[in-house]
């Protein structure tokens, strides 16, 4: 399903007019929907490939922003970001699809003014709207749970489950 995508990319990446434009963001939207399910398939896979070390936090949220870009852009939405200045002990890919998911859902449904992304009390990311709704999307405690567990345990801790229903964190 990549091959023919892809292919898409390519042939569209040599016109700029508003249609080739508008045709980039949509097959965006359809590379988001491909991964996302790729990364639900990976979730129940018995293999895993998680590996668990010290990011720098920043530069994982920046990527993730980098790739809506063109996004807030064409919506002419604001982006404030204040610096996170801090580390976590994560694995990069799910950390990764989690800002992803939660800043494509903040995108979808902001439709006017800014999305603030910063860093409240010690270790909580939060990523907001500003303007119309005062809607946070996301406020999850980034290192306490799983540093505290993983020093229990001594194994690192996955919170691939935090996002479905009913699941609880103790």
């Amino acid at each position: 399903i990549k091959t023919p995508i892809a292919a898409m990319r390519l042939t569209l990446q040599n016109e700029d007019s508003p249609l080739s434009r508008k045709l980039t963001n949509d097959l965006y939207r359809i590379e988001q929907y491909v991964e996302m399910v790729m990364t639900f398939l990976r979730l129940n896979s018995n293999s895993t490939d998680y590996v668990f070390k010290e990011y720098d936090l920043d530069t994982i949220v920046r990527s993730a922003v980098k790739k809506f870009s063109s996004e807030f852009i064409d919506r002419k939405l604001r982006l404030i970001y204040e610096p996170l200045n801090t580390s976590v002990i994560t694995d990069e890919k799910w950390l990764s699809f989690v800002i992803e998911q939660i800043l494509s859902n903040a995108l979808k449904y902001t439709p006017t003014g800014s999305i603030k992304i910063s860093l409240v009390k010690e270790k909580t990311l939060r990523i907001e709207d500003t303007e119309l709704h005062h809607q946070t999307y996301l406020e999850f405690l980034i290192m306490a749970i799983l540093v505290s567990m993983a020093e229990l345990t001594k194994e690192p801790v996955v919170l691939v489950y935090i996002f479905v229903k009913g699941y609880v964190i103790i």
